[in-house]
C-alpha cells in the first residue's frame, strides 16, 4: 500500500523546476520517491503530494522533513530558506478521482458489462488506497448516473459496481460529450466543497465508441476541457474497440490515453 505524504515548503513563486530527493545516508539508492501531484499558491508556497517506497514497493514511514533534500533548477535549496515541513495528508491534502464509465447499449447488450465492472473494480482497488473515488455511468441519456459517490469506503464502491452488471441503458446511444462536460462539473463541485488547502482532481473516462446522441457538440466538450475552471484537473481516457478514434481519445485524455481493440483486454487498459 502506498502511503501518500503531502510535502509543504515555501518557495519562490515562479520556480521553473523543483525536484525532491531523499538525503538519508546509505539509503537513498534503496528508496524511491514518487510524485503523485503538486500545487503552488502565491506568494511562496509549494506542496508536493508524494510516496516513499522501498524497491520492493513496501511503503516507508517515520521520515522527517530534514530527511529530504529539495532542488530548484538542479541547485540544492537550503533548509533555512525552504522551511520545509511534512504535513498530515488527511489534514493538508486530498485527491478525488471520478471514474466515468460508458454503459451504453453497445456495452450492456453485447455482454461486456462484466468485463467493464471487473476492470473498474481493479482500478478502484488500487486508486482507492490513497484517494476518494466516485463512479458514474452514462449511456445516451442526458445525465450521468451516480453509481458510487465520492468515498474511501471500499465496500460501498464494490456494492455500487456490482449493480452495473445488470445495468439497463435508458438510451442505447452514447452521450460521450455530454457525460464529460457533466463529469467535470461534478468533480469541480466536490473539490470546491472540501476545505483542505491542497486538492487534486482526476477524471478517468472509459468508452467503446463515439458520441451518437448529439446532445452536446464536440466543440462544447473541448471548450469545457480547455476551460480555466478545469485547468488543474488530470484527464485520462480509455478506449476499447475499433469504433472510437485515437484522435478523439487524445482530445479527452490530455494527460494520458489507452486504446485497445479487443474487449478481452479491457482490464489491461485500466492498469
Amino acid at each position: 500500500m502506498r502511503a501518500p505524504n503531502p510535502f509543504l515548503r515555501p518557495s519562490r513563486w515562479a520556480a521553473p523546476l523543483l525536484a525532491l530527493g531523499l538525503s538519508l545516508p546509505g539509503c537513498g539508492s534503496q528508496l524511491e520517491v514518487t510524485r503523485l501531484n503538486s500545487d503552488q499558491k502565491k506568494p511562496n508556497n509549494v506542496w508536493v503530494f508524494f510516496t516513499v517506497e522501498e524497491k520492493d514497493g513496501e511503503p516507508v514511514g517515520g521520515l522527517a522533513a530534514e530527511d529530504f533534500a529539495i532542488y530548484e533548477d538542479d541547485q540544492l535549496v537550503s533548509t533555512f530558506e525552504s522551511k520545509q515541513t511534512i504535513q498530515n495528508p488527511d489534514v493538508a491534502a486530498v485527491m478525488y478521482t471520478l471514474l466515468l464509465l460508458d454503459m451504453s447499449g453497445s456495452i450492456t447488450e453485447s455482454g461486456s458489462a462484466d468485463l467493464v465492472v471487473d476492470a473498474a473494480q481493479g482500478f478502484v482497488d488500487r486508486v482507492g488506497q490513497s484517494q476518494k473515488v466516485a463512479v458514474y455511468a452514462f449511456d445516451g441519456g442526458k445525465d450521468i448516473r451516480s453509481v458510487v459517490h465520492f468515498t474511501e469506503a471500499k465496500g460501498s464502491v464494490e456494492g455500487g459496481l456490482e449493480g452495473l452488471r445488470t445495468y439497463k441503458a435508458r438510451d442505447p446511444s452514447t452521450n460521450l460529450h455530454g457525460a464529460i462536460v457533466e463529469g467535470l462539473a461534478v468533480l469541480r463541485e466536490e473539490l470546491d466543497e472540501d476545505k483542505r488547502p491542497l486538492k487534486f482532481g482526476t477524471m478517468v473516462v472509459f468508452s467503446d465508441g463515439t458520441d451518437r446522441a448529439a446532445r452536446v457538440s464536440r466543440e462544447e466538450m473541448v471548450e469545457a476541457i480547455d476551460s480555466e475552471e478545469y485547468a488543474n484537473f488530470e484527464l485520462f481516457a480509455i478506449g476499447v474497440g475499433a469504433e472510437i478514434e485515437e484522435g478523439s481519445l487524445n482530445e479527452i485524455g490530455r494527460d494520458g490515453t489507452e486504446l485497445v481493440e479487443d474487449e478481452e483486454n479491457v482490464q489491461l487498459a485500466f492498469e
